[in-house]
């Protein structure tokens, strides 16, 4: 009886360790895939911006530009955004640009009311 309740700790205590290491493994993965991303992130924070584009590369997540323009009176509220567990609305706001024409431009989130 001894014998088997031995090995059962043993085997549990295996187990246990094979998990922790498959989890530090996934962890390192992930951190690692973080930051790569922030690398690129800041390059192009680094980078100059592109004055008055014609195009946007909309299949590039990260660009730097410039626009000559103005905004307009026309906003548009994005219901249902969450934003550190509170409630609220994203602003988007119409910029005509003398190159790109008429864009959306997120001004920011706001937190909703108590009759939002």
């Amino acid at each position: 009886m001894k014998k088997v309740s031995r090995l059962s700790t043993w085997l549990i205590a295996l187990s246990l360790a094979s998990l922790c290491l498959v989890a530090g493994n996934w962890q390192l993965h992930k951190g690692l895939r973080l930051t790569d991303k922030n690398r690129t992130i800041t390059a192009f924070e680094k980078s100059s911006p592109i004055e008055n584009p014609t195009r946007i590369d909309i299949n590039q997540t990260w660009q730097r530009f410039e626009l000559s323009g103005e905004f307009t009176n026309k906003y548009e509220l994005l219901r249902d955004q969450y934003l550190n567990g509170q409630f609220g609305f994203h602003v988007l706001q119409t910029f005509k640009s003398k190159t790109l024409g008429d864009i959306s431009i997120d001004r920011g989130w706001v937190a909703a009311g108590k009759d939002a």
